[in-house]
C-alpha cells in the first residue's frame, strides 16, 4: 500500500499538523473542562444563594407583598408561586446533573429539581418558605458554558501558522534532496553533472558524496576512453602497410580474402571510435536542426548506392541535436537494416505531441521480444556467426547511446507483418528550449 502524501514535504507537512492538531485538540479539552467544571459551580452557588436570599424575603415578607415578587425569569433567576405546576423532569444531561448534585450539597438532599423541556430548558429549584413550596426558576442559557470562541479562534490560527512554518521548512529540507533526484536522473540519461551541496547536514554529506562519485566516474570514463580510442588509432598503422602488402600480391584469391578481413578489422576500429564518440554527450555540438531534411539526405546516399531504402513520411520539425552524431546515427539505423535485416528499409519522421519520432523499419524477421533489451547493450550479439563478418555488436549500442544524449527515448518493437521497428522519440526545439 503506498502511502499518501508520498512526497516527503507533503508527510512532513501533515506529520507536523497532525501532532499540533492532535495537541490543540487536547488542550481545548481540557480547556473546556476546566471552564465547564468551573461554570457549573458557580451557577450552583448563585443558585444556591438566590434560594436562600428568596427563602428570607419571603418569610419577613408580608402574605400580600409575598405575591407582588413572583417574577418571570429573564437574564437572572426568577420566582414563581406555590401553585405553580413545575416540570416532571428531572435533568439528565451532565451540565444539569452536576448543578443539581451542588444545589443539593447546600440545600438538602430533599431539594426538588426540575428541568423544562427543550427550547427554554430552564431550572426549576423548589424550597419551603412561609409554610410553602416555592420555586426558583434559572433561565436555560445560564445553565450551559458559553464556549471560549476566541480561545478557539486563536488556537486554529496558531495551527495554520504552525502547519505553514513547517511547510516553508519542509520545502527547504526537500529542495536539495529533488536537486540531488534530478542530478542522478541526469546520470542515468548520461548527461552528468554536480549538485550544490545545501540543505541539513546529512543532505549535504550525500550531496558531496555523490559529487565524488561522480568525478571517480568521470574519471574512470575518460581512462576507459582514451584505452580504447587508442586501439583502434593503433590498428590503422599495421592496416595501412597490410592493405599496401596485399597490393604487391600475386595470388588474387589470397589476396581478395585478406582485403576481406582487412576491411572487416578495420570496420571494427571505426565502429569503436564511433561508439566512444557517442559516449561523449558533452562533446556534441548542439543546434537547431530539421530531423526530415537529415532523413532525406541519409536516405539519398543510401539509395544512390544501390541500396533499396526509401521515406514513407516526412513531418517537418525541430530537433536541438549534433548533426555529426545524428548523421552517424541515421546510417547504423539503415547499414543495420539493409545488413541483418531485409530491404526495403523504411524510415518515417512524424510528430507526437511534444516530440518528433523518427521510426525505421526492415522487413527481416527482426528481433525476439525477450532480446531487444540485449540487442542495445554494447559488445552483444544475437547472432554468432555474424563475428566472422566484422560485426563487435555496437550497431544499435551507438544508436541508444546518441539517442539518450539527446533526450531522446529509443524503443524497439515489432513491425506488421515481420520485421524490426525503431522508434526514437525526440523533444521539439521548441519544446526543449
Amino acid at each position: 500500500m503506498t502511502l499518501r502524501p508520498a512526497t516527503l514535504t507533503g508527510r512532513t507537512v501533515l506529520l507536523v499538523f497532525a501532532a499540533v492538531l492532535l495537541a490543540e485538540i487536547a488542550s481545548s479539552t481540557l480547556l473546556f473542562h476546566v471552564r465547564r467544571e468551573g461554570h457549573v459551580q458557580q451557577v450552583a452557588d448563585l443558585i444556591a444563594n438566590a434560594v436562600e436570599m428568596s427563602r428570607l424575603a419571603l418569610e419577613v415578607a408580608p402574605p400580600a407583598e409575598r405575591l407582588r415578587m413572583v417574577r418571570n425569569a429573564g437574564e437572572g433567576p426568577g420566582l414563581q408561586p406555590p401553585q405553580a405546576r413545575p416540570p416532571l423532569r428531572e435533568p439528565q444531561r451532565h451540565v444539569g446533573r452536576e448543578i443539581a448534585r451542588f444545589v443539593r450539597e447546600r440545600l438538602g438532599e430533599d431539594t426538588p429539581i426540575r428541568l423544562e423541556p427543550p427550547p427554554s430548558r430552564a431550572l426549576w429549584v423548589g424550597f419551603i418558605a412561609a409554610g410553602e413550596r416555592w420555586w426558583l426558576v434559572m433561565p436555560g442559557p445560564r445553565l450551559e458554558p458559553v464556549p471560549p470562541w476566541r480561545a478557539l479562534a486563536l488556537l486554529g490560527g496558531v495551527t495554520a501558522l504552525i502547519a505553514l512554518l513547517a511547510a516553508l521548512y519542509a520545502r527547504h529540507v526537500a529542495r536539495p534532496l529533488r536537486a540531488l533526484a534530478d542530478a542522478t536522473r541526469s546520470l542515468g540519461e548520461g548527461r552528468p553533472r554536480p549538485v550544490q551541496p545545501a540543505g541539513p547536514a546529512e543532505v549535504r554529506t550525500v550531496a558531496l558524496n555523490f559529487n565524488a562519485m561522480l568525478e571517480q566516474l568521470q574519471t574512470n570514463e575518460r581512462e576507459r576512453a582514451v584505452m580504447l580510442a587508442g586501439l583502434p588509432h593503433d590498428l590503422r598503422a599495421p592496416l595501412a602497410r597490410m592493405k599496401l602488402r596485399l597490393a604487391m600480391l600475386d595470388d588474387a584469391e589470397a589476396r581478395d580474402g585478406l582485403t576481406r578481413d582487412c576491411a572487416a578489422i578495420e570496420h571494427l576500429a571505426t565502429q569503436f571510435v564511433a561508439y566512444l564518440r557517442g559516449l561523449q554527450s558533452g562533446a556534441l555540438n548542439m543546434q537547431r536542426l530539421n530531423l526530415a531534411h537529415l532523413v532525406r539526405e541519409s536516405v539519398a546516399r543510401y539509395a544512390a548506392a544501390g541500396s533499396e531504402v526509401r521515406i514513407v513520411d516526412a513531418e517537418d520539425g525541430d530537433i536541438l541535436g549534433d548533426r555529426a552524431a545524428l548523421a552517424r546515427l541515421l546510417d547504423n539505423l539503415i547499414a543495420n537494416g539493409t545488413t541483418h535485416g531485409a530491404p526495403p528499409v523504411e524510415l518515417a519522421v512524424r510528430q507526437r505531441g511534444e516530440c518528433l519520432e523518427l521510426a525505421v523499419r526492415d522487413h527481416g524477421p527482426g528481433i525476439p521480444p525477450d532480446q531487444r533489451a540485449r540487442a542495445l547493450e554494447a559488445f552483444v550479439q544475437l547472432h554468432s556467426e555474424r563475428q566472422t563478418e566484422g560485426a563487435c555488436g555496437l550497431g544499435l549500442a551507438i544508436v541508444d547511446r546518441i539517442a539518450r544524449a539527446h533526450g531522446a527515448e529509443l524503443v524497439l518493437g515489432q513491425a506488421q507483418p515481420q520485421g524490426l521497428l525503431v522508434e526514437i522519440r525526440f523533444p521539439l526545439a521548441a519544446a526543449a528550449a
